[in-house]
């Protein structure tokens, strides 16, 4: 997977509307929901910070982000149903092969257990991998408003 992601980011900026900014995007050692704001805030360069409008990061709540590759299935189960309970339920989200649903449809799915949510699991964890690389890196980009994060499709 890494290849991929390394293929992605080498290709160019990865795109974010100013809204994904404030979605769910990892837990604090404590438990708590860090957006993808306060990612960038806490692991992102001064560079990136600044071409995202993004203040320095508090000293203290810099160190407890957790990286994505440290959450356990609990962890990003509750994480992906928190990021679908944030979305409007105006939008249909989509796993290939599959009918749309509703976010909160999906979240049901999610917090089920289904196959069709460990799917969704499944892609919000490399998606949000992909984010966590971008950041290091300093490939994030803000473009206009699009609402929020469209996940990346993928066929399991």
């Amino acid at each position: 997977m890494y290849t991929i992601v390394t293929e992605l980011l080498d290709a160019g900026d990865l795109e974010i509307g100013e809204d994904d900014l404030s979605q769910p995007f990892t837990l604090t050692w404590g438990g708590q929901i860090v957006t993808l704001r306060e990612a960038i805030r806490s692991f992102g360069s001064t560079d990136l910070r600044d071409s995202l409008r993004i203040d320095a990061p508090d000293s203290d709540n810099a160190s407890s982000v957790r990286a994505i590759s440290t959450l356990n299935e609990d962890e990003l189960k509750g994480l992906a149903a928190s990021m679908l309970e944030a979305c409007k339920d105006d939008t249909q989200q989509s796993i290939s092969g599959l009918p749309s649903l509703t976010p909160s449809q999906l979240r049901e799915e999610v917090l089920a257990g289904s196959s069709r949510g460990k799917n969704f699991i499944e892609i919000f964890r490399l998606h949000a991998l992909l984010l966590e690389e971008a950041i290091r890196r300093d490939k994030l980009k803000i473009v206009e408003n699009r609402g929020f994060i469209d996940v990346i499709p993928l066929d399991f």
